[in-house]
């Protein structure tokens, strides 16, 4: 794991993240990053300057960055490295809507591979959300002006998980920042997480 080692040294004391999604599910059940996920998933709490700080510290280790904005703001940013060594880092930021965090997706979760119905998920398809962009808003938390997200991309969804996994951490192994209640968000997010699904899909 010598690519989330790295990466993860570098910024640890100068950002508040954690691991989540299958990064988390390897570190935590294999002690490894699982084999077909071609990511490495991060999350935080969105913040314009951690924002910058996360953009100019991964340029200094030699990543490009491609950001996704909503109405201005980044929702989400993905960092590549040339080499087949190395995967794709996803950082996911997450805004606080009451005891949730909340994080626009740009695409449909797939609906042959949902999450466990714990971990809260809403999938709207461009022609309703467009068309109703105000009751998206009571529904996501997001407002109509987030919502029009959809002029841009086919298909969005909606993840919403307790603010908790964002703001109670502990540190994994002396060095990796996990939700305290991991394995609580990993049932909540995959269900049975303790027995590898060789169908299991990343996406």
């Amino acid at each position: 794991m010598s690519q989330l080692d790295k990466v993860v040294r570098e910024i640890r004391n100068e950002l508040n993240f954690i691991l989540e999604a299958g990064t988390l599910l390897g570190v935590i059940r294999d002690e490894s990053l699982i084999d077909n996920d071609p990511d490495i998933d991060f999350a935080a709490w969105r913040d314009d300057n951690e924002v910058n700080y996360i953009i100019s510290k991964f340029k200094s280790m030699g990543y490009t960055h491609r950001a996704y904005t909503v109405d201005g703001s980044i929702i989400r940013l993905k960092f590549q490295k040339d080499g087949n060594e190395y995967r794709d880092i996803d950082f996911k930021l997450y805004r606080r809507k009451n005891n949730h965090a909340i994080c626009l997706e740009k695409k449909m979760p797939n609906p042959y591979n949902p999450p466990h119905p714990g971990y809260i998920v809403a999938g709207f398809p461009r022609f309703v959300a467009s068309k109703y962009t105000d009751l998206m808003s009571i529904i996501t938390g997001f407002s109509p002006m987030d919502a029009l997200i959809v002029k841009r991309v086919s298909d969005f969804g909606v993840w919403k998980i307790p603010a908790k996994y964002l703001d109670h951490t502990i540190t994994h192994k002396s060095k990796y920042p996990i939700p305290k209640q991991y394995e609580e968000y990993l049932e909540e997010r995959y269900g049975d997480w303790k027995t590898p699904n060789s169908e299991w899909n990343p996406r």
